[in-house]
């Protein structure tokens, strides 16, 4: 699944390697997703019962995977590099994203060299898809590059419930790597506040054993998987296929997009 939207649609709206809406049961297993001018693989509005897993979801202009006010997913076992450099403004542009969504879980997937790492969004939506609950990042390896990208970042803008110790928003045993030593940049976000250290992130969280490799277990898992040991792109810090001219918009309330989409 390459190289989509050569008319240079909309990519925030309805263009990109794939969209489903929705869909139940669906299955998305072992493609490889590259080169699209959007998400690589979206589920936007009422996906139920989703799998994601075991996909190679590279080069893309926006999210890697994104899974946008929907419920009950599994996301695992996909390896995702170098997305989201067309898109990263606030947190978007993650390799995986879980945004307005419930009951999700992201587990034992490779993220590498994205504009952000895992991230989940919770934004004024409308109707359940306010109440962002229920989600597990666990076991997922994230290398990022310097200067910038968050590795694991929870985001909200609007006075919802993302941070709320009975939301159960809970991540584990994730793994990091950076290039440099801690003290530079933000690399994690809970709360609305920016961590540039691991332990402060975990204990405003209540994250459970992340920690970081060394350079050398990072070389051995990229070489496992077949993932670049750099960024390739790094040079023009934007993904190999081509900048549409639209920005990512504002989200759209769930009630307008419904009306659209029917």
């Amino acid at each position: 699944i390459h190289h989509n939207n050569t008319e240079d649609f909309d990519s925030g709206w309805s263009a990109g390697g794939t969209k489903n809406a929705r869909v139940t049961n669906l299955v998305v297993e072992g493609n490889e997703v590259y080169a699209n001018v959007g998400p690589g693989i979206w589920c936007d509005v009422d996906c139920i019962d989703v799998v994601i897993r075991q996909n190679r979801v590279h080069h893309n202009w926006s999210q890697g995977i994104q899974y946008e006010i929907s419920r009950n997913a599994l996301i695992t076992g996909n390896v995702v590099w170098e997305n989201g450099w067309g898109s990263r403004e606030w947190c978007f542009g993650a390799g995986i994203l879980v945004q307005n969504s419930h009951d999700v879980a992201v587990e034992d997937n490779l993220l590498a060299w994205n504009a952000n790492g895992l991230v989940v969004i919770s934004q004024e939506r409308g109707q359940s898809w306010d109440r962002v609950t229920n989600t597990s990042m666990r076991d997922n390896t994230i290398i990022s590059t310097a200067d910038g990208p968050q590795a694991h970042a929870y985001c909200e803008d609007w006075s919802g419930v993302l941070f709320e110790r009975a939301s159960n928003n809970r991540s584990s045993g994730n793994r990091y790597w950076y290039p440099e030593t801690e003290g530079s940049d933000v690399r994690f976000g809970w709360g609305n506040r920016g961590f540039q250290r691991l332990a402060d992130f975990n204990a405003a969280s209540g994250t459970n054993h992340g920690k970081y490799i060394d350079t050398a277990t990072m070389h051995q898992v990229l070489a496992a998987t077949g993932v670049p040991s750099r960024m390739e792109a790094e040079d023009t810090a934007t993904p190999l296929s081509t900048e549409p001219s639209t920005p990512v918009p504002s989200p759209v309330p769930l009630a307008e997009r419904v009306q659209k989409d029917g």
